[in-house]
């Protein structure tokens, strides 16, 4: 008995020289503190104990903690939370503390033991990152970019205020896999695939899509999708999505499109403007001239029996001028539409096939001499000719 005692002595002992604990009576007042919380707190134990812990409780901690403190002592019940101090040397000392009765026999409680643990450092790490945090976040909320971050199963965490612009979402509604709901139902297949690409691969991509934002309104975004894997544990890995807005370009090149069609609409007008230009001028070119030519013939044929030649059922016409000549190699496509020998702009290449076209609208044949020395057309027409039919409207 008297080994399992001085045991436990030993071990009070050990712990009061390790750890910041004190003796408190049922007020709250110290009668007995520890070395090391002598130390923590910067104050003797001459010039602490006897005062309640409420004097070197730092006077930013929350009153109403200090309340449940005071109350779960009258219960005589445990109570065990963070604790912020004001040491001698005005600095803050945080502890994770616990207040536990200490009960002898029929006397019920006679006090409180005190067992704390000094956190200081680690408060200051968890303030380190909390600023290190906000700031992160202050930053991305300035960003023009929209960010999304998701676990590896493709749930929503985070985002940032442009997205939020983009999307029409906050964060509220887009967390797990809500931000999924504001893609146009169009483009969410897509979306869906080239996430799980990402995930399965590691690979980063690209894509186009459109938010459908309340009103039916279109936002258009380029989204890059990565992803960021700390070790080997999957739930660390981190899908991140960096959206930029397309909406302005895809309505300028839309617009640039439509501008585009006008454009060629007005140039397909004025080329076939020109072209019925050139197409009267053709034909009313080889008409002039057969009509002048019929003329003169008509007249020559009623004074000259001699110039009559009777071709029985038919009529032929020749026009032969003085050049040298059609080249034999182009004989045979002069006839075709649009074919010219003249520079780009100044011929349509259509007078000979329209003629030849209306020749034969008339039972006639318009081809060339290939035996002249010189160009001579011949036209060879019936003497009565079948008018073609009206086509009905």
């Amino acid at each position: 008995m008297n080994t399992a005692a001085q045991e436990l002595a030993d071990l009070r002992h050990t712990l009061e020289q390790c750890a910041p604990t004190a003796i408190l009576d049922h007020l709250g007042r110290f009668l007995v503190i520890s070395d090391k919380l002598s130390v923590c707190l910067g104050y003797d134990r001459a010039e602490i104990e006897g005062r309640s812990f409420q004097n070197v409780l730092h006077p930013d901690y929350p009153q109403l903690l200090v309340q449940d403190i005071l109350g779960r002592m009258s219960r005589l019940t445990v109570w065990s939370g963070e604790l912020q101090f004001r040491t001698r040397s005005d600095r803050t000392c945080w502890m994770q503390g616990t207040f536990v009765p200490i009960l002898e026999g029929e006397k019920g409680a006679v006090g409180f033991q005190f067992i704390g643990f000094d956190v200081t450092e680690r408060k200051a790490v968890e303030r380190s990152l909390a600023v290190s945090r906000n700031f992160t976040t202050d930053l991305m909320d300035l960003t023009p970019i929209g960010f999304l971050v998701a676990n590896s199963r493709g749930e929503c965490q985070n985002i940032n205020r442009r997205w939020t612009e983009l999307s029409g979402l906050t964060l509220r509604f887009a967390l797990g896999r809500g931000w999924l709901d504001a893609i146009h139902p169009e483009d969410r297949p897509g979306v869906e695939r080239s996430w799980a690409t990402v995930l399965e691969t590691g690979a980063t991509e690209q894509k186009e899509y459109r938010y459908l934002l309340p009103g039916g309104h279109e936002t258009w975004v380029l989204a890059t999708c990565a992803r960021v894997q700390r070790g080997n544990d999957n739930e660390e890995t981190r899908l991140v999505r960096a959206e930029v807005d397309l909406t302005q370009r895809r309505q300028t090149e839309t617009l640039v499109r439509e501008q585009q069609a006008r454009i060629v609409s007005s140039a397909k007008l004025a080329s076939l403007g020109e072209m019925a230009a050139g197409i009267a001028h053709e034909i009313n070119n080889p008409v002039t001239i057969i009509k002048g030519h019929a003329a003169r013939l008509r007249m020559a044929l009623d004074t000259d029996s001699n110039r009559r030649e009777d071709l029985g059922d038919t009529v032929e016409i020749r026009v032969t001028d003085s050049g040298p000549g059609i080249p034999p190699e182009i004989r045979e496509k002069i006839f075709q539409p649009f074919f010219t020998t003249k520079p780009v702009g100044q011929g349509t290449g259509l007078g000979l096939s329209v003629s030849r076209s209306i020749v034969a609208a008339y039972q006639g044949v318009f081809s060339v001499d290939p035996g002249c020395p010189n160009t001579r057309f011949v036209i060879t027409l019936p003497k009565q000719p079948r008018i073609p039919a009206a086509k009905a409207a």
